[in-house]
């Protein structure tokens, strides 16, 4: 009897982390997110132009690589960017470091010792349409906290459904919305709950702006709060390729 219980026991522990795991898709990719600095003296558009000169198609080079530079946002400095890194994972960022492509520059430096690494995956019914036929968009995006007793997997089901219902509702909405889960760095406090950023990555900047429009200036409704996370002010930047491996870029 008591061999039956502990049994059971252990039938009742394993069927939700199954549950959990099979909630909850595999990332779409790895982000390592990093603030950098312009040196005196250089122009935005210089370090954007250099960057894209650096990058080359090989086996361990990043998919993707943006400059953001912050138009609404808190505390940023004014030479301040972030270079944001697109991954297939962990051993794929491991090998370009192993391989030595990622180049330091003189024109910026960047607090590389302070990256946030994130899981990070497409949310909604929207998947390939950031960027369109451009290499600018405008992005916006939500830094928040899950709540004590949440699981990511709540977070992912809920934000994909809202997200997906929003966009199929909206004439305007070509926006690729994302979920990432930090996993390394951020901020320095007392907090060791899970964080998660939301983004929304324009089709392009006009495109950006329709969506803006219709969403947040027409009938829409909001709603104050969420049981599941607590959120800090959404921030906009204006997000540049710098490369893009599938478009030979």
């Amino acid at each position: 009897m008591k061999s039956l219980k502990t049994l059971s026991l252990l039938i009742l522990l394993y069927f939700p982390a199954t549950l959990f795991a099979q909630n909850l898709p595999p990332a779409n990719s790895l982000y390592v997110v990093t603030s950098c600095f312009l040196n005196e003296g250089i122009g935005f558009s210089q370090a954007l132009e250099e960057a894209r000169g650096r990058y080359t198609n090989t086996e361990s080079s990043p998919n993707q690589v943006f400059f953001r530079r912050p138009i609404a946002g808190t505390n940023n400095a004014p030479n301040q960017f972030y270079r944001v890194v697109s991954w297939d994972n962990m051993q794929h960022w491991n090998q370009a470091i192993i391989d030595g492509n990622l180049s330091p520059t003189d024109l910026y430096v960047c607090e590389n010792q302070n990256r946030r690494f994130q899981s990070t995956r497409v949310v909604g019914s929207n998947r390939d349409t950031a960027y369109e036929d451009t290499e600018v968009a405008y992005v916006q995006a939500r830094n928040c906290e899950v709540n004590p007793g949440v699981s990511l997997s709540e977070v992912y089901t809920r934000v994909n459904r809202a997200v997906s219902e929003g966009q199929s509702e909206r004439n305007a909405d070509k926006t690729v919305a994302q979920l990432s889960n930090l996993i390394f760095g951020g901020p320095d406090d007392d907090s060791a709950g899970l964080r998660v950023t939301i983004r929304r990555i324009g089709n392009s900047r006009e495109g950006f702006a329709e969506f803006f429009d219709e969403f947040y200036l027409g009938t829409e409704d909001r709603i104050s709060g969420s049981d599941l996370l607590s959120c800090r002010p959404t921030q906009m930047a204006e997000s540049h390729v710098v490369h893009w491996k599938d478009r030979g870029i």
